[in-house]
């Protein structure tokens, strides 16, 4: 399950980079065919901010996503530990001979 996880981490940053890649591309064409200066320099400005901002974005999502990945397989061993506690409960044998659901059951009569 780790693996699995590490694997669509990955391909999501894989993903949104290229969909950010493809928006960069687009707007250095852009620059790379206009005549005019202003519009360039506007145009570079905006891409390094675009640079700065989809780094903090990343660095953002991939610690949301290993938070998840900690929280969830910590509460996998958590519920297992507690099915095991309660598998253990439920298959409990009374020495004397009654299981302890009919002796739940008696008490509750």
């Amino acid at each position: 399950m780790e693996e699995k996880s590490k694997i669509d981490h990955l391909k999501n940053k894989i993903m949104y980079s290229e969909n950010f890649q493809i928006c960069v591309d687009l707007k250095e064409q852009f620059c790379a065919a206009s005549n005019n200066l202003e519009q360039q320099r506007a145009i570079l400005r905006d891409l390094l901010n675009e640079y700065a901002k989809f780094g903090e974005d990343v660095t953002m999502i991939s610690k949301i996503i290993d938070h998840f990945i900690e929280d969830i397989e910590g509460y996998d061993m958590l519920f297992s530990d507690f099915e095991s506690k309660l598998d253990n409960l439920c298959n409990y044998k009374d020495p004397n001979g009654l299981d302890l659901e009919l002796r739940l059951e008696l008490k509750s009569d």
